[in-house]
């Protein structure tokens, strides 16, 4: 097995066949595969996993962190902070508070609903778009993979991003300081680790977008969990106290449930990689000025057709609006009095500014950049343009520039090679014909 990239480029050689697949589905254009396995260009990467959706042999694996929890020994406090993901895997419902307990059994201190991050991001959200200040569309910045995407592909949408920390950090955030003020453990000494049903959230943990650093300290796939969850329930008892969620935040774990409980008055709702880059090329265009909100998740259906789950994504919907149907519809309140005193005070919001993320040129000096650019055109007039994918290259134009690079030759693309072999072949033929000319030229003069 072979490392490159530290998220989804882990690549089981023995498994990859160099199919193109993972190619032909990247967004951004990050995968080729070269030498029959598949490598990713780590700067072009948006952590997506839609690589690992689409793998038919799945060699492409998600890596986070160990399924021993072996890293809880590093910290004197523990939380598990589940993702709302996670009540609808079980074909049947079955209440928050059981599921919860049955996380905590595996060995964590306690534990928090991300759905708790996601109240408290409707109501800032609310309040967002009640003061007008922002640019519209405003873009959810609820999905990780979506603002990485907006960084890599459409860097014109940066300012329509809310400013707002996802609900998976708000989270986070309000666990460690409970658990500090409750305990009195200082937060340096808690961890907490994500139950993710999503890889676009490992990677935003370890390299957090609009924040210097996370406030979550791991992040374990939910499909590596789910088996030890499953024993556990048969043993633990329900512990109602440990959900305190809303059912409407539990909504979000499906497409549609963020805009539901923001309740902006003109939204749209995409979901689906395709559909969300279609809906991104159309706002670049400016054809959403009259929109309020845009909700985008990379996965379809929503967080519960991410790449770490189990159940199937259609099932998990019904699921989810099942559970939803049981559970209050919004916080008490003095709870919503709080929040909005947090978000006054800009609690929930980003220290930093959202940059776009460069692609790196195709050389770091610009005089030799040129040059490249220039031979990469030179090429692309030569490839047939059929961006077939064969060669290991996304495109036809990114094989010009992967040749221009060094990184790939004309004779990947099969047409080219098929050239060459016709015209070797041809010379070869030639080159008969005239050694049997000068044979029998040679004949007649003995006579």
């Amino acid at each position: 097995m072979t490392k490159k990239h530290f998220l989804c480029d882990i690549v089981d050689a023995e498994k990859c066949k160099g199919c193109t697949n993972c190619v032909k589905n990247c967004p951004t254009e990050a995968i080729r595969v070269r030498k029959g396995t598949a490598v990713t260009i780590e700067e072009r990467c948006i952590n997506c996993g839609n690589c690992i959706r689409t793998c038919p042999y799945h060699a492409k694996i998600a890596i986070t962190d160990p399924l021993d929890l072996r890293r809880l020994r590093e910290f004197k406090y523990t939380i598990a902070l589940c993702s709302p993901v996670l009540y609808s895997q079980f074909h049947r419902v079955m209440p928050p508070g059981k599921i919860l307990n049955a996380v905590k059994a595996l060995g964590f201190d306690d534990v928090f609903q991300e759905s708790i991050g996601a109240d408290a991001y409707t109501i800032a959200a609310r309040n967002l778009l009640k003061s007008r200040r922002l640019k519209k569309p405003v873009i959810s910045s609820a999905c990780p993979a979506v603002v990485k995407l907006i960084q890599v592909r459409f860097p014109s949408l940066i300012d329509n991003i809310a400013p707002l920390l996802s609900p998976m950090e708000i989270a986070a955030k309000l666990a460690r300081e409970q658990v500090s003020k409750n305990k009195g453990i200082p937060e340096d000494q808690i961890g907490i680790f994500m139950i993710t049903p999503c890889t676009a959230k490992v990677t935003s943990i370890k390299r957090p977008v609009g924040i210097d650093k996370s406030p979550i300290d791991g992040a374990i796939a939910m499909i590596h969990l789910y088996g030890n969850i499953l024993n556990a329930l048969h043993t633990v008892p329900e512990n109602s106290s440990l959900a305190k969620a809303s059912g409407t935040a539990i909504g979000w774990a499906r497409s549609g449930g963020e805009t539901i409980a923001v309740n902006a008055p003109n939204y749209l709702v995409a979901d689906g990689l395709n559909n969300v880059i279609s809906i991104f090329e159309e706002a670049e265009m400016g054809h959403f000025k009259d929109v309020d909100y845009i909700e985008c998740l990379v996965c379809q259906g929503g967080c519960v057709g991410g790449p770490l789950t189990v159940e199937n994504p259609f099932l998990a919907r019904i699921m989810t609006r099942n559970l939803i149907k049981k559970l209050p519809d919004s916080l008490p309140q003095h709870t919503i009095e709080k929040i909005e005193n947090r978000y006054r005070e800009g609690y929930f919001h980003h220290s930093k500014t959202i940059e776009a993320q460069t692609v790196l040129p195709l050389n770091q000096d610009i005089t030799k950049a040129i040059q490249m650019v220039s031979r990469a055109e030179e090429i692309l007039r030569t490839l047939p343009g059929l961006d077939c994918c064969s060669c290991g290259s996304p495109s036809c134009r990114a094989l010009a520039e992967d040749i221009a690079q060094g990184y790939a030759s004309v004779t990947d693309c099969i047409f080219k090679l098929l050239e060459n072999i016709q015209d070797s072949a041809q010379d070869m033929l030639n080159l008969l014909k005239k050694e049997k000319r000068i044979r029998n030229t040679g004949k007649g003069s003995k006579k």
